[in-house]
């Protein structure tokens, strides 16, 4: 039996491609065997976030805080802004307590914090010896602090002299004399106190103990009570006003 396939039909048949050497690649009529497509003539534009509304902006906002959460803290420190300062003693001063290991300022706020003391009446926090730590508050914060302390069997050190060159702990100061030593632990004291001036609230303060701290070694060191003793802002405005005069 034989089979008779005519002309028409063979010619319909594919036939294998042949390779051109002159031939580009990309040339290439076959759009399968194109790696690259030309580039479009018409970029797209770039996509635009969508904008958000002005009433998406104010859902999103913080919401009002909820009056039953806030604390009794919280409550007095806004009772305390919508009223005139109370009449009492005015200035800071330093309580003075013992500690048995190194700590941060942070630290020591926290601590303070959770034995229910006010952090936000601590102003500053120092570390004028190796045992002991500093923290500087209102006069009027002063006995609620200590009761806080005695009532969590923390003892509050009485009569500290942060000016004493024996708490001086740095070796470099051991072959100093005596005058030099009280000199270097006095300087040490007026830096804590510079540092301490970025935390009062009051800027008359700030100014006048840094128009002190200026003048200081020109005229001589104040009375060790104005040191040692609560800043008193009448008292220290007095003595600057005395010393300007010598000036």
């Amino acid at each position: 039996m034989s089979v008779c396939v005519s002309n028409s039909t063979l010619n319909k048949v594919p036939q294998p491609l042949k390779r051109n050497p002159n031939q580009v690649f990309n040339s290439n009529p076959n759009p399968i065997l194109q790696l690259h497509s030309p580039p479009n003539k018409h970029p797209m534009p770039p996509k635009r976030l969508p904008t958000n509304s002005w009433t998406e902006v104010i859902k999103r906002s913080k919401k009002v805080r909820n009056p039953a959460d806030v604390t009794d803290k919280h409550r007095q420190a806004i009772t305390r802004g919508f009223n005139l300062a109370p009449e009492g003693p005015k200035g800071y001063t330093t309580v003075y307590f013992n500690r048995s290991r190194r700590f941060t300022r942070t630290e020591v706020r926290n601590n303070l914090h959770l034995i229910k003391a006010d952090a936000s009446r601590i102003i500053d926090v120092t570390f004028p010896a190796r045992n002991i730590i500093g923290v500087l508050v209102h006069l009027q914060y002063k006995d609620n602090l200590v009761s806080i302390l005695t009532k969590n069997n923390i003892n509050v050190v009485e009569g500290f002299d942060p000016t004493d060159p024996k708490h001086l702990a740095d070796p470099k100061f051991k072959e100093m004399s005596l005058s030099k030593r009280e000199d270097a632990a006095f300087d040490l004291q007026i830096n804590r106190c510079a540092k301490s001036l970025v935390y009062l609230a009051n800027r008359r303060s700030r100014l006048l103990l840094l128009l002190l701290i200026t003048f200081w070694k020109m005229v001589g060191p104040p009375l060790n009570t104005l040191i040692l003793s609560p800043l008193s802002i009448t008292s220290l405005a007095l003595w600057f006003q005395e010393k300007l005069w010598l000036i």
